[in-house]
């Protein structure tokens, strides 16, 4: 693949946190350094660096990919409907749609794109009334 020809010459099947770096700005993907935190799109990867301190190169590869891959379907989504991204973890990622689209156009939008970035599963449902009352007891400020 095109991807893995930018990759530094790396005798090794397993790379340090400072060779990971090296990797994504090889990429051109530097900012999803910044997505290995505990709470990030990369927090598998965190929590195993956290712990033996090296990663499997290929674990590396098949996450950069699928992150790619999200950032395309997120981009277009952002296009064709102004999406907000609401939460992402790992291959799970949720944004918010405003209410001025159908369901059936969303719907019908991800199946036409689903292919192009093997998306295997997606879901459009609208809002319950819970999450909204959720929602707006959150948003309450009380005074102490």
């Amino acid at each position: 693949s095109e991807l893995f020809s930018k990759l530094p010459a790396l005798n090794k099947i397993e790379v340090t946190e400072n060779e990971i770096l090296e990797i994504l700005k090889s990429f051109s993907f530097e900012s999803l350094y910044n997505e290995i935190t505990n709470t990030g799109r990369g927090s598998s990867i965190r929590r195993t660096l956290d712990s033996i301190k090296i990663l499997d190169l290929t674990l590396l590869i098949d996450w950069i990919l699928l992150q790619n891959r999200l950032i395309n379907v997120e981009n277009e989504l952002k296009v064709k409907f102004n999406v907000t991204t609401e939460e992402c973890f790992q291959s799970y990622i949720k944004f918010k749609i405003s209410n001025q689209y159908r369901l059936s156009e969303i719907f019908l939008f991800l199946e036409s794109i689903k292919g192009n970035y093997r998306v295997s599963t997606f879901v459009v449902k609208q809002v319950s009334l819970e999450q909204i009352f959720i929602s707006l007891a959150n948003e309450i400020v009380h005074d102490n």
